[in-house]
Parts: C-alpha cells; sequence; structure tokens
C-alpha cells in the first residue's frame, strides 16, 4: 500500500471536517511501501496495520473476541 491511500483518506476525510483529532488505520495484506512508512511516522496519528501483525496478536494470545 503506498502513499497515495494516506492520501486519499486524509482528503475524504477533511469532508467530515467536524472532527479536528482524527487517527487513520490502514490495513494491508502485503505490507506498505517505504513513503508511507515515512509519513506516517511524520503525522503521528496514522496505524499501518499488516496482516501478519493480526495473526501474530490472536497467536500470541493479545486477540480478545
Amino acid at each position: 500500500v503506498g502513499i497515495n491511500v494516506l492520501k486519499g483518506l486524509v482528503e475524504r476525510s477533511e469532508i467530515l471536517n467536524q472532527y479536528k483529532n482524527n487517527t487513520y488505520m490502514i490495513f494491508s495484506k502485503i505490507g506498505f511501501t517505504k513513503d508511507i512508512i515515512v509519513k506516517a511516522k511524520e503525522m503521528g496519528n496514522v496505524e499501518l496495520i499488516e496482516l501478519d501483525m493480526m495473526y501474530d496478536d490472536m497467536l500470541g494470545g493479545n486477540f480478545s473476541a
């Protein structure tokens, strides 16, 4: 997943400008490009979640259903 996905998400969220403290979560099966990782760190309010991270949490006992 690349930076264009994050840019699109931020642009769409601006339509609902009543919310000032947004947190963005982007999920990916195969990972993220370097540019989106850097931008997410710069912004500080972006969570990048990969599929294997979710499985690791479930298998590690950190998943609650």
